[in-house]
Order: structure tokens, then sequence, then C-alpha cells
């Protein structure tokens, strides 16, 4: 019943996140807080109601558990990553236009559970995406605008269930398409505004016939839109 619920809910709102465009949902909550000075740990209901006070859209508890996070665009940051530490059975974080930098990372790479993580619009760095190496589960990835290069792929390289990878408007140029290719359970690759060439570009398709390619290529210092490879 968990895995259903929770497959219903995120098939019906990850490409929204994907594009950034998800809409605030509220779910019910307390307003119960730990007292002043208390050394108590925080409940899950209390945590949500936190993430709710810094600009959440959406905290689903299921289960009595932390299952599903979207702080989009909230003033969440570095100071209030322990927020999440623990939450062993989180599989849905968007960080999105937070003011997250590699330092939050330390806590969302222990995060094993998620499969979704939105990290677009942030500063992250390579030094970042190195400590997401434990993340196995995770499926879904995006870096969209970030300040990523070419080494940060040799790390996501080696996520095993990665399926979907987005990273537009960064510095992913021709030198990260060995690491590109080697990922061959890649089914969805959005590289729109990198620095990868036509050329890169071609030797992608050809290499990656499994893998849906969306983005765009340099031509002659011109840009030209690429539709997507279907294989």
């Amino acid at each position: 019943m968990y895995r259903s619920i929770l497959a219903t809910l995120l098939a019906s709102t990850i490409v929204i996140q994907i594009t950034m465009a998800a809409e605030p949902t509220i779910v019910e909550r307390t307003t119960d807080k730990p007292a002043a000075g208390s050394e108590m740990p925080m409940t899950v209901q209390q945590v949500s109601d936190r993430l709710y006070e810094l600009g959440a859209q959406k905290v689903l508890i299921l289960d009595g558990e932390l299952s599903y996070v979207n702080l989009n665009s909230s003033r969440f940051d570095d100071r209030r990553v322990n927020l999440l530490q623990g939450h062993s059975n989180l599989v849905y974080l968007s960080l999105t236009k937070t003011r997250i930098s590699d330092a939050a990372l330390d806590v969302v790479g222990q995060l094993k559970s998620l499969r979704w993580l939105l990290l677009s619009q942030t500063d992250i760095t390579d030094a970042g995406v190195a400590k997401l190496s434990a993340l196995s589960n995770l499926q879904t990835l995006t870096l969209r605008s970030t300040r990523i290069s070419d080494q940060a792929l040799e790390s996501v390289s080696h996520l095993p269930s990665l399926r979907t990878l987005v990273i537009g408007d960064t510095n992913i140029s021709d030198a990260g398409i060995q690491s590109l290719v080697a990922m061959k359970h890649l089914s969805i690759l959005h590289l729109e505004g990198t620095k990868i060439t036509e050329s890169g570009l071609q030797r992608l398709r050809r290499e990656m016939p499994q893998c849906e390619i969306i983005g765009t290529s340099t031509i002659d210092g011109q840009t030209a839109a690429e539709v997507p490879n279907h294989g």
C-alpha cells in the first residue's frame, strides 16, 4: 500500500518538478513546536512544520516517516540541512532554487532511499556531486544551472540506478562525453545550454541509442535546437 500510494503521487508530479513549475500543495499539519531550549529530538510532524515555515511547497508523511519533501524556491539553506538528517525513508527531495551549497550534501548524500533529487539553480559544484556516491537507488538527478563541470559526470556515472539526468545551462562540454556514454542505463538526458558541440551530440546519439537526448548543440558559433533521440 505504501509503495502504491507513493508511486501514484510521484508519477503525477515528477515531470512538473523537473521543469521547476510545480504548484504549492498543502497537507494538514499541526503547529506543535519543541519547547524553547529543549534538547528533545524533533518529531517527524515537527520537522514537517519547520519545513513549511521555511517555505516548503509540499511535505508528505507516510506511515509515520518523512517520504516526500519539495523545498523548491524556499528559504532552506545549509544551516537547516540537519532537519533532513536521519530520514532514511525519504524518496523525493527538491532543493531547486534554494540557498544550499556543497556543505548540505554531506547530509543529503546519506539519504540512501532517495530516488528523485532535484538540485537545479543552486551553488552545487563538482565536489558536492561527489558526495552523492552512496545514493544507489537514485533514479532522477537534476543539476541545471549549477556550478558543475565535466568532472561531476565522473561521479554521476557511478550511480547504478540513474535513469534521468538534467545538466543544462552548465559548463559541461565534449570532455564529459566519455562519462555520459558510460551510463548505459540512462534513458533521458537533458543538456540544453551546455558546451557540447554538434559532433559531441552526434557521438552521444550514436553511442547511447537507448537514451532520449534533449538539448542544443553549437554549430559554427550558432546554437541550434536538437530534437529528442528516441533511439
